[in-house]
C-alpha cells in the first residue's frame, strides 16, 4: 500500500506537467478568450499622450493573422498600415518540441515551470513597462499607433480578426491588452528594393540616427536583429520588436560604448548580407 502512495506521489506531478504542456499550455493557436485576460493591478500602467480619435478610425476595418514570436501575436489591417499586436498569454512552446530530448528537459525544469506557470504577472509587467517607454519617449521610432495597458472607457471596440488557420473570430478589445503598430517593410528587404547605392546609404545613415535617438533616450536592447526587429516605413526606419528594450542611466554617460556596441553589430550584419554597401 505503501509502494503504490509513494508511486502515486511520484507520478501525479509529472502526469499533471504533460497535461499542462500538451493540453493548457499557449499552443499558438488563437483564441479570443486566451487574449481577453483583461488587467491586474500589479501590472496595468497608465500611459501619457493616447489619441483615442486615430484609434476609432483604424479598428473600423478587419485584421488577419501576420505572425507570431515569444511575446506577441500580429494581425494585419485590411489597408496594410497597420499592425495589431496583442499579449501571447505565455509563451509558446517550439514547434514538435516532444521530438526533441532538448526541450524535454527545458520544459521539465523547475527553473522554467516557475517562470511559466507562477510569474506570469511579472512577465506582463515587463512588457507593459517597456511598451509605455518606448510609446512616451521612442514612439516615432518604433511606430506606436496606441497602446492598450490599462482599463479605458474610452477603449470599447470589437474588432473582427482572421486567425493562422482562417478562422474568423471577434476580439473585445476592452479586456484585451493590445499594441497598435505602424506595418513596416523589413530591413533586408527595403534596402535590397532600393534603386540605387546613395538610396541604400541614406537608409543606412537614417537607421544609424535612429540608434543615435535611442541611445540620446538612455534606452538600450542587447539584441540588434535586422532580420526581423527593425523595419520601414516609407523611409523611416523603425525598431519593430520593443519587447527587450529597458532603459539604463549609465548610457547617457557613456554613449560612446553603446553606440561602439550597436555599430560594431549592425556593420558585421551589412557586411555579411550587403558586402557591397560596407
Amino acid at each position: 500500500m505503501k509502494k503504490k502512495a509513494l508511486l502515486f506521489l511520484f507520478l501525479a506531478p509529472i502526469a499533471l506537467h504533460l497535461f499542462c504542456l500538451f493540453f493548457l499550455h499557449f499552443n499558438e493557436r488563437f483564441h479570443t478568450r486566451d487574449f481577453e485576460h483583461g488587467f491586474k493591478q500589479s501590472y496595468s500602467t497608465s500611459v501619457q499622450g493616447l489619441d483615442y480619435e486615430n484609434l476609432d478610425s483604424i479598428l473600423l476595418q478587419d485584421f488577419s493573422y501576420l505572425g507570431h514570436g515569444k511575446q506577441m501575436l500580429a494581425f494585419v489591417s485590411a489597408d496594410g498600415r497597420y499592425v495589431l499586436k496583442v499579449f501571447n498569454p505565455m509563451r509558446p512552446l517550439k514547434k514538435r518540441w516532444y521530438l526533441q530530448s532538448k526541450y524535454w528537459k527545458r520544459y521539465s525544469s523547475l527553473q522554467w515551470i516557475k517562470r511559466e506557470w507562477f510569474q506570469k504577472n511579472a512577465r506582463l509587467k515587463k512588457l507593459f513597462t517597456r511598451h509605455k517607454l518606448a510609446f512616451e519617449l521612442l514612439r516615432d521610432e518604433t511606430g506606436l499607433i496606441f497602446v492598450h495597458l490599462k482599463p479605458s472607457e474610452r477603449v470599447n471596440h470589437y474588432v473582427h480578426v482572421t486567425d493562422n488557420r482562417g478562422k474568423k473570430q471577434t476580439l473585445i478589445l476592452a479586456n484585451t491588452p493590445f499594441v497598435i503598430q505602424e506595418k513596416a517593410v523589413l530591413v533586408p528587404q527595403h534596402l535590397a528594393g532600393l534603386s540605387s547605392k546613395e538610396a541604400v546609404k541614406k537608409a543606412i545613415a537614417r537607421l544609424e540616427k535612429l540608434f543615435d535617438k535611442r541611445i540620446e533616450e538612455g534606452i538600450t536592447d542587447r539584441i540588434q536583429t535586422m532580420e526581423n526587429n527593425y523595419g520601414f516605413v516609407g523611409d523611416k526606419p523603425i525598431q519593430i520588436d520593443i519587447g527587450r528594450i529597458r532603459f539604463d542611466p549609465l548610457i547617457k554617460e557613456k554613449p560612446g560604448a553603446e553606440k561602439a556596441r550597436i555599430l560594431q553589430n549592425f556593420h558585421k550584419w551589412l557586411g555579411c548580407k550587403f558586402p557591397e554597401y560596407e
